[in-house]
């Protein structure tokens, strides 16, 4: 195992799915699995008894589902990388998981390197916050930094963060590239 390795959790109610991805994960050696979990419950408890670094999560579980489990455990642990995955891969479940203070979103049918990269933080699938949201969308409309900065109140700075931490997050060259990657992403409608 590689020193840098994150310790991560696998949750997912099917035990199919959360032993296959945990494993082809742990063979990376950039994660270390340290367990796999079968709902929102058992994770917030394992969490609060353990160090961990990232938690992959079903967005919906029965139970305490996924959507709900991460913005319990942001608020307690905000340090930890959460990551929701789901086979419902459309925008809603997308702004569901902004809304949830997820660090990332991956569709269950993403390649194993997305899915690490964004249990590492390294990949461009990472969701993004409310306001940059909302300056991207607003980008898309034609506004400039200044009058974007002008409508929510902000600076021109901090606009250009927001878009710079866009660019970022979706792997884009320009804003052209990232409003189209956030209309592709469900995050522009």
């Amino acid at each position: 195992m590689p020193e840098r390795a994150k310790r991560a959790l696998v949750v997912d109610d099917d035990p199919i799915v959360r032993d296959a991805v945990a494993r082809m994960l742990a063979r990376r050696g950039a994660v270390e699995i340290v367990d796999t979990l079968g709902d929102g419950f058992e994770v917030i408890a394992y969490c609060d008894g353990n160090k961990v670094d990232a938690v992959l999560m079903d967005a919906r579980m029965p139970g305490l589902d996924g959507l709900s489990a991460s913005a319990d455990l942001k608020t307690r642990h905000p340090e930890l990388r959460v990551v929701l995955f789901s086979s419902y891969d459309s925008g809603t479940t997308q702004n569901q998981a902004r809304a949830s203070m997820a660090d990332a979103f991956v569709s269950k049918s993403a390649s194993i390197d997305e899915i690490e990269a964004a249990l590492l933080g390294t990949g461009e699938r990472s969701v993004l916050t409310g306001r940059e949201c909302e300056v991207v969308v607003l980008a898309a409309e034609g506004l400039t930094s200044q009058q974007i900065g002008r409508r929510l109140g902000i600076g021109e700075s901090t606009v250009k963060a927001h878009i710079a931490s866009g660019l970022r997050k979706s792997g884009a060259k320009s804003r052209t590239q990232l409003v189209r990657w956030a209309i592709e992403n469900g995050y522009i409608t």
